[in-house]
């Protein structure tokens, strides 16, 4: 009894201690009207929805290094032939893609769009040699108890007209963030001074800070390079910009592709501008492993060095609100046609601003 009195007092005394309080603000779920005024936002940002164009179809240069029969290519297929191939220009083109979008609201009333975006796309390839190895010379390691096969013989072949192309078809996925909030007025208490931000009505969504986009090919289940950073270097001003690929410091200013930012503090360069990039990348691939290119706007797909650095001009014709694009592709991807290894890429898109 004494416990069942001593409970019911403990209930009662904290309804008299929260009695008057208001309950705590609750998660703001959107509504389709909010739905609606974002979507009709995002339809006039269409600068800020582009990652189509780091697909350029027309056909540039490429360097590679010269083919090579490693002995652990003979692990693939023992079996039978390994067909390689080397290539003197490439390009891509998008066969087809799809959005997926999808509305994140936030308890501070704001509200996050995730743009996930699947690409089907094609590389091109033109090809001036093929190689054909047969790995039919055996080597017994008696320590190891392997049987390892040895390249015997080789053939070798130059295409002509059509049969000199070739296609890769692939899938490549990665998102984009765009974070708005609804306009606010500022209203300061004459009495005590505080200062408040209702949102001014009828409500107005407007974009405040945008995110980089990661894209990865085939995706991002798959085997692909990383980059740590890509650093750019602006020869006519003297300056240097450094985008690296995460910060968890939230004081952190600078240039992250995992952060949001906001337009108004994006990089910017002059039409005709050339930079210089320098790329750094980790992971289960080096720079010898991988092909750089860099494109702007989708104009001027240029290859960096077999280091990763290089020149890219940004095209006289463009302005405002550009992507640019760093890709790193490995060589494995143009190389191997049987078996096939498959295209394994990462691409980065900056948005930056040309004025």
């Amino acid at each position: 009894m004494k416990k069942y009195l001593l409970s019911l007092l403990v209930c009662v005394g904290m309804l008299i201690i929260t009695c008057g309080n208001e309950p705590p603000e609750g998660f703001y779920n959107g509504t389709p009207e909010d739905d609606s005024l974002i979507q009709s936002q995002l339809d006039n940002l269409p600068e800020f929805l582009n990652t189509i164009d780091q697909f350029i179809d027309s056909y540039i240069p490429i360097s590679i290094a010269p083919v090579s029969f490693p002995v652990a290519d003979s692990y693939f297929r023992a079996d039978s032939p390994i067909v390689k191939q080397h290539i003197d220009s490439c390009a891509l083109y998008l066969s087809d893609t799809n959005r997926y979008v999808d509305f994140w609201y936030a308890k501070d009333t704001t509200c996050t769009v995730y743009l996930y975006d699947t690409f089907n796309v094609v590389s091109l390839m033109h090809v001036d040699t093929i190689f054909t190895g047969h790995y039919d010379s055996l080597i017994i390691d008696t320590v190891k108890h392997d049987t390892i096969r040895l390249l015997k013989t080789l053939e070798i072949e130059h295409p002509t007209g059509s049969d000199a192309y070739t296609t890769e078809d692939i899938v490549g996925e990665g998102k984009r963030l765009i974070f708005l909030e609804p306009k606010r007025d500022t209203v300061v208490d004459s009495e005590n001074g505080d200062t408040t931000y209702p949102i001014i009505e009828p409500w107005e969504w407007v974009l405040k800070r945008i995110s980089y986009g990661i894209y990865y090919f085939p995706n991002s289940g798959g085997e692909h390079p990383s980059i740590y950073s890509a650093v750019i270097y602006r020869s006519a001003v003297d300056e240097v910009d450094t985008i690296i690929v995460s910060s968890y410091d939230t004081t952190y200013t600078g240039h992250a592709m995992d952060r949001l930012r906001s337009p108004d503090s994006l990089l910017t360069f002059a039409p005709g501008e050339t930079l210089l990039v320098l790329l750094t990348i980790y992971g289960n691939f080096t720079a010898n492993d991988c092909v750089f290119f860099v494109s702007c706007g989708g104009k001027n797909r240029t290859q960096l060095g077999s280091n990763g650095s290089g020149e890219v001009v940004i095209d006289p014709s463009l302005s405002g609100i550009q992507n640019l694009y760093i890709e790193v592709i490995t060589q494995d991807s143009y190389y191997y046609v049987t078996p096939n290894k498959g295209y394994q890429a990462i691409v980065w898109l900056i948005p930056i601003k040309v004025e």
